[in-house]
Parts: C-alpha cells; structure tokens; sequence
C-alpha cells in the first residue's frame, strides 16, 4: 500500500470495517518487521502502527460507566480492570506490572494517555497481545466493554486480531514512556531537554499559560537559563521536580523562591529531532500570536495572561488594567454582585472614550 493511501485511511479509521482496519495493521506489522534494528520513538512507521492498534481497540468500544459517553473510547478502563479478575486462577505479574507502570506515570493523567502510555509499556515488555487474550477468555466481561460490531466481540476478527499481537511481539521495541505528557494529543513524543541551574530569583524569562501548558515566549539574551538551552518556543514540562501540566499561573514563581539549591527544569523542545515543529506546541505558539495580534487592534481583556519572572518585573504577574470610565452612587451601600456587574456593564455599554492602558507590575 502506498504511503500517500496510508495516510488517508489513518485520518478515516473511524468509518473503517473490521477488515480494513485488520488489513492496515497487518501492513504496518509487516513494516515493522523489516526493521534489522530496536524500534525507537523516531522509527517512521511507530506513530502508524500505533494508530492502526488504538483503531482495532476502539472499534465497537462501549462506554458501560460513564454518564453521557464521557468515557467513550478510553480502552485503558478495561485494559486496568483485567487485574481484578484471575483467569485459570492464574494470575498475570507482567500484566500487572505494567499496569502499575502506568498508573503510578506522573505525565499521563487521562484514560486516553494511560491507554496509550500503556500499549508503549507493553510493547517493550513484549506483552501486546496479552490484555486482548485475556478479555477473550471472558464473554461476559467482551461483552460488557465491546458491542457485537466490535473486532474484540467477533470470533473470527479476535482470532485473527490476537495471532497479528503475537507477532509483534517478535519485533524489538525500545519506546521510551516516561516522557508521555503529549500523549493526549499525539502519538509522536517530542524532544525532551533537562537542564539545572544554580540558585536564582528569577528566571529572566517571560511564559503564557495556553491549553494547560505553560509556553516559553521570550528569554533574556545571554541569561543563565538561554545558556543552558531554554528557547522561545519551549514549553516547561517539570520544574524542580514537579510536573506543570495544568498548573495555576503563579505557581512557577512560587516553586522558584522555594528553591535554594538550584532548579532543575525539564523542557519540551518546540522541534523534533528531524528538525520539523512539534505540531501541539506549534499550534500554542499561533494562539500566542494571535492573541498579541488581537491585543494590538481591540481593547479589552487580553487572550494570553503572561507571567513574567524577569528582573525587570519584580519577580511579580505582569497584568494590564485598561480605564474605561466610572459609574458614581454606587458604594451608597454595600455592593452586591448583581449592583456591580451592572455597573460594569452599563460602564461598558456608555463608554466612547478611547481606553488607557497600563501595565501594572
């Protein structure tokens, strides 16, 4: 099959049958198997593979917990529930062991990384085929998590699915899964940087918060942190040992000036070690300019909250308050929330006069 047919049935798996969906994974295995090396993260047919695999388990996937299909296709929920359950009366330690691998992983915090942190955890431990044979051992439980539709729930298919799983497992993997925070928006893992520096009081860098991320936007030239590898473009992943996804805006600072022995920083890279952008940070970075762009031309709140730890700002949260005028009468009495939104927006409704804005540090 050509690459270019390859690529587009990956953007439809979804619409695709059983069989197509077989039929592309026994093309990309066959892919794999030519390979007279470990498969690594940058191998050109992994993120294929991958995608193929999370398509055979997705197909037909029900969602028995979770209200209104919050839950919907998170194959990890059943793949973690195997360990309550001892098929034979045997119970499976390497099964076991690379559940617990996952769920104890600080970068994945969703049933859609876990599962995908997990099927990297299994193909380095050679067990890819084991979850599968093992819920095929159950038609109760197959039937509970699968729909008749399903590869998993079909004989034939399941046949078929398992000995392509068991042949995989003669290919050797050498996937790195602690670097995993992507994985909610990608299979490509991205190039990771640690770096340590000294004691400091500030980092002489400015962030923006965008999508739970916090995104380097500007560095001062020649501080210790550029000389050690920071770049515009970079996002922080882990500082001083803890992981920032979805961290609250301050909270950098705060770890910074807790820090007397130096800071040790892990970063994503804005490029790949092929020299491409990673797409998930590339698509911050345009919401970043964006938002500048917007700031430029309207008034208004602003799109991205920037923090800023650079000495020029106090080690402080750089804001900007923009004056629009003022209503009178209304601290007669003790304000309510309802008196003071309405004011604000009777405020905003009047005002003609062009705003000042000022940076508050």
């Amino acid at each position: 099959m050509m690459a270019t047919s390859r690529s587009n049935l990956l953007r439809s798996l979804n619409d695709c049958t059983c069989e197509q969906i077989l039929q592309e994974l026994k093309v990309v295995i066959a892919l794999l198997q030519q390979s007279t090396q470990r498969v690594e993260d940058d191998h050109i047919y992994l993120a294929a593979f991958c995608e193929v695999l999370e398509a055979a388990f997705t197909k037909g996937l029900k969602s028995p917990n979770s209200l209104f299909g919050i839950n919907k296709d998170s194959y990890w929920n059943w793949i973690v529930s195997l360990d309550q359950y001892y098929f034979n009366n045997k119970h499976n330690p390497v099964l076991q062991k690379a559940i617990e691998e996952v769920t104890s992983n600080r970068q994945v915090h969703t049933p859609l990384s876990r599962g995908r942190c997990f099927i990297r955890v299994a193909l380095n431990a050679k067990i890819i085929s084991v979850p599968v044979e093992q819920l095929a051992k159950n038609h109760k439980l197959t039937s509970y998590w699968y729909g008749a539709d399903s590869i998993i729930s079909q004989d034939e298919y399941k046949k078929l699915l398992i000995s392509l799983l068991f042949e995989v497992t003669a290919v050797d993997f050498s996937l790195n899964y602690q670097h995993c925070s992507f994985l909610d928006e990608t299979w490509i893992i991205p190039s990771y940087q640690r770096i340590v520096l000294p004691p400091l009081k500030t980092l002489d860098m400015q962030v923006c918060h965008v999508d739970h991320r916090i995104l380097v936007v500007a560095i001062e030239k020649g501080c210790l942190a550029q000389q050690a590898g920071v770049s515009p473009g970079d996002i922080i992943d882990e500082f001083a040992g803890q992981v920032l996804h979805s961290s609250p805006q301050g909270k950098l600072l705060k770890i910074l000036q807790s820090c007397s022995n130096g800071v040790a920083l892990v970063l994503v890279k804005h490029s790949l070690p092929s020299g491409d952008v990673f797409a998930p940070i590339h698509k911050r970075k345009l919401f970043y300019e964006k938002s500048l762009q917007q700031k430029k031309t309207q008034s208004g709140p602003k799109l991205a909250r920037l923090f800023s730890s650079g000495s020029n700002h106090h080690d402080r949260s750089q804001h900007h308050l923009v004056y629009l005028g003022k209503v009178d009468n209304i601290l007669q009495n003790k304000p309510s929330d309802h008196v003071i939104n309405t004011a604000i927006n009777k405020l905003l409704q009047e005002s003609t006069m062009k705003p000042q804005v000022h940076s508050v540090q």
